[in-house]
């Protein structure tokens, strides 16, 4: 544009009106300003948006809360207040979830099964006694019920026993008397034999006569099952007390059936059991253990009595000491052995050497 196109623009050199159109001022004849040209549109003429400004910092969280005085204790609450909610939830949903009393009994838990035992025998009766020692600790001093007493050689009921058959005696017993313990004879004083397997009930009774009565509530016989009590420092005597009358698992005598001395199997090599007044009694051990020239003046009874010859040995003094004496042969525990009616206990005493009685006996049933 050359001329001033807008109204109201005034000269630069004297300031008069200038008219529209007019190149120079008509009062000073100074040349009027022309606007520069417009120009072509250009990328930086265009208007491209400004991306807005980030936002500002947010300001840094606030310090935790204190554990220290009323807000902890108010935390703890709460943490244990939900604890306690999460338990009574649990505690409703299994009770839901809980078969009804008319779906059928609950099960059983089954028992612990027990230690992995050897192949051989004579250690896997060697492991089960181990592995019972603790429960049989438990039981030394209480009257407890002897179950069977086996051991290497012995002959019961025409089995000979060997390491195989005196371990599955105690299988059999064990299956059906859960809490049945293996004992070793050698470990206590108390059985007259050292080489005994002997199986018990792991139950303590306060007596002799208590522990009978477990017997006779099982239903076993009496040679099946008597009162025993295991000690360390006492012998035999007073820590066996045999039941009366005959046994259910055993068998029966027949009544009126002559009774036996003891029975042949008790103890290997033994001479003049199972059978009724025998002339020689041998319990294959030393000396002591043998009488000869039985002459018997009573059998039938409660008690047998007769006459013999006898190895007598002073008190405190030693076989080779011995010498032979006049002895009273006494035997006694008239009941059920291994199905026939027999003494079950047999034993003398020397009058010529002031002895009055049997101070003890051996028992000839099963030998413990």
């Amino acid at each position: 544009m050359t001329t001033i196109d807008a109204p109201g623009v005034r000269c630069p050199g004297c300031t008069a009106l200038l008219r529209p159109g007019t190149r120079f001022c008509v009062h000073c004849g100074a040349p009027v300003p022309v606007a520069p040209p417009p120009r072509p549109p250009s990328q930086q003429d265009t208007w491209v948006p400004r991306p807005a400004p980030f936002p500002p910092p947010l300001p840094p969280p606030p310090p935790p809360p204190s554990w220290r005085g009323p807000a902890r204790w108010l935390a703890v609450g709460l943490a244990v207040l939900v604890t306690v909610a999460a338990v009574v939830g649990a505690a409703i949903v299994l009770r839901e979830d809980a078969p009804s009393p008319s779906a059928g009994p609950a099960p059983v838990a089954s028992p612990a099964p027990g230690p992995v035992l050897p192949a051989d025998p004579a250690a896997a009766l060697q492991e089960r006694s181990r592995t019972d020692a603790g429960a049989v600790e438990q039981l030394v001093g209480a009257w407890i019920p002897q179950l069977s007493a086996k051991r290497a050689g012995m002959v019961v009921d025409g089995t000979t026993y060997d390491a195989a058959a005196v371990l599955a005696d105690h299988q059999r017993l064990r299956a059906a008397y859960p809490d049945a313990l293996l004992v070793w004879s050698g470990s206590f004083t108390s059985f007259r034999g050292g080489d005994f397997w002997v199986t018990v009930v792991g139950r303590s009774f306060p007596s002799a006569a208590a522990a009978n009565a477990w017997c006779d509530s099982a239903g076993l016989g009496a040679d099946d099952c008597y009162a025993k009590r295991l000690s360390r420092t006492d012998g035999a005597a007073g820590n066996t007390v045999q039941r009366s009358g005959t046994g259910s698992s055993a068998g029966t005598p027949a009544t009126g059936a002559e009774p036996v001395l003891g029975d042949p199997g008790w103890a290997p090599g033994v001479i003049g059991f199972g059978v009724a007044r025998p002339s020689e009694i041998n319990a294959n051990g030393d000396g002591t253990s043998h009488a000869d020239g039985v002459t018997w003046t009573s059998w039938g009874g409660p008690r047998a009595q007769g006459r013999a010859t006898a190895f007598w040995v002073p008190p405190g003094g030693f076989q080779y000491q011995g010498v032979a004496r006049p002895a009273v042969v006494v035997a006694w525990d008239l009941g059920d052995c291994h199905g026939r009616l027999a003494y079950r206990q047999v034993s003398w005493y020397f009058p010529t050497e002031g002895e009055t009685a049997p101070t003890d006996g051996y028992h000839i049933c099963d030998g413990s």
